[in-house]
């Protein structure tokens, strides 16, 4: 049934009107967004270089006390060996144990703040030379006292070494002080100069965006007028289209209803058709196989391969039949979607392939499978057919398949992998149609619907299937199952 649904156009007076305004409204909406977009690059600028001005003030000053730090701590360690020199009290070499502990962190560090700077890298390690030198000079001392050996501990202090390093000390970590604080200063001052430009850029932001809005107001309101005129030359336009749409609804409610009527008929004349066809075979079939019993060696051998025709036909078409009413049935006659134990599922599957396996002498394996909101008998279906293909098409060594399942976000993937003889990239997608083989009947029998009807079953699972294969290694059959409601 084919339906013509015709609008009719508009005036060309109401197009030739509107399109100016309409013109006029979207140059001034694209003016007005390349100026925000400007704005908001030049803010993102403006607070990208703070940022960077501020990191640098505060790495400068975090420059500043490591240098304070580091000398804070060599004076408190020539305070405590004064202390011990003068009283040979050990309590007084308190601070200078702790300096002796915590200067290789503390110049660490400071090796670490200024690792951009190699100026200041060549001073520290001018500083780190001084430092050791004065380190060992107050170590000498002070075991020179435990020693007893009073000249000689005073002999080394009154020769002013230990003042000259530290007097060197001083003037090292100053002039380094001295030249963090210069930079300091000016990164402070860029810092201020980017802060202005940042405000400018932020009120200028201001008047630009509120013109802006002014221009498109204006613009959205003739654009407005204009539309409302066209709006009532449409209203009558809309009142007739709805009583089309009326029209064309009641015609199609009648043509879905026959469409129903018609599904129920032929799903009716398919199982009619199946099941008067049964019987006839049947019949060919038994007859065939009596006359097989009876008078085989009695006929000559055409005869007798022409009964074997008729019996492998027969047999055949009653697979096909079988087949066909299964396939017909996955989305007519399957059972609500329940909580299903797929550790069940595969157990009935196994059962009903116990045969099979045996004789093809198979390995069956699996993972822990979960629970699924799903049709048991189908879900048997399904993995019956993958299992059993996996041993069908085998290669020369014992059949293995393997079933496992992983959980993802709102599903579970199965997966059925087996070491056959493999597919070919191409036939991924021709395999799950129906009657579509790739071996004739002879090399694996079969009747083409097996993986339709896996396809039918996923589908109706609100699930997708798929295949990864490497020929000559073995199959991956994937498909997937909603998650069961916790």
């Amino acid at each position: 049934m084919k339906f013509n649904f015709c609008l009719k156009s508009l005036p060309l007076s109401d197009k030739t009107k509107t399109l100016p305004i309409e013109n006029k409204t979207r140059v001034l909406l694209g003016l007005a967004s390349v100026i925000l977009v400007t704005l908001n690059i030049l803010s993102y600028w403006s607070f990208i270089k703070q940022k960077e001005t501020t990191e640098r003030v505060a790495h400068s000053r975090l420059t500043l006390q490591k240098l304070e730090s580091v000398l804070s701590i060599v004076k408190d360690a020539e305070t405590g060996q004064r202390g011990y020199l003068l009283t040979g009290q050990e309590s007084y070499l308190k601070p200078y144990h702790l300096a002796i502990q915590s200067i290789d962190p503390q110049i660490e560090q400071l090796k670490t703040v200024i690792v951009a700077n190699p100026e200041q890298q060549q001073q520290l390690t001018s500083l780190k030379d001084l430092i050791a030198q004065k380190l060992a000079e107050l170590q000498l001392t002070i075991e020179l006292k435990k020693n007893q050996q009073y000249e000689a501990a005073k002999s080394v202090v009154s020769s002013n070494r230990g003042q000259q390093l530290m007097d060197q000390i001083r003037n090292l970590i100053q002039q380094m002080q001295g030249e963090e604080s210069e930079q300091l200063k000016n990164w402070l001052t860029t810092r201020e100069a980017t802060i202005r430009k940042g405000q400018l850029i932020f009120l200028l932001g201001i008047v630009l965006t509120l013109f802006s809005l002014y221009l498109v107001s204006s613009a959205i309101h003739q654009e407005t007028i204009e539309r409302k005129q066209a709006e009532a030359s449409l209203k009558q336009l809309n009142d007739e289209l709805e009583a089309r749409v009326q029209e064309r609804t009641t015609e199609l409610e009648e043509a879905n209803t026959n469409l129903l009527r018609s599904n129920r008929e032929l799903e009716q004349f398919a199982y009619v058709a199946s099941h008067d066809l049964q019987e006839p075979l049947r019949a060919v079939n038994s007859y065939a196989q009596l006359i097989t019993r009876k008078y085989q060696g009695n006929l000559d051998a055409k005869a007798d391969k022409y009964l074997g025709y008729i019996t492998e036909g027969a047999t055949r078409m009653q697979q096909l039949i079988n087949d066909l009413l299964a396939f017909s049935r996955v989305g007519t006659h399957g059972k609500p979607l329940v909580l299903t134990d797929c550790e069940l599922v595969l157990s009935q599957v196994l059962d009903n392939l116990k045969v099979a396996i045996a004789e093809n002498q198979a390995s069956v394996t699996h993972d822990p499978l979960p629970s699924v909101m799903g049709d048991g008998i189908q879900l048997i279906q399904l993995l019956q057919n993958l299992i059993a293909n996996g041993m069908k098409f085998r290669r020369e060594e014992l059949p293995h398949v393997h079933v496992s399942a992983n959980e993802q976000e709102h599903e579970w993937v199965f997966c059925v992998r087996d070491n056959g003889i493999g597919i070919e990239s191409e036939y991924f997608e021709r395999i799950f149609t129906i009657f579509q083989r790739l071996h004739s009947k002879s090399e694996y029998p079969g009747t083409g619907i097996g993986l339709a009807v896996c396809k039918k079953i996923v589908e109706r699972h609100g699930g997708r299937i798929w295949v990864e294969s490497i020929p000559g290694v073995g199959t991956a059959f994937y498909f997937t199952i909603l998650r069961s409601r916790q």
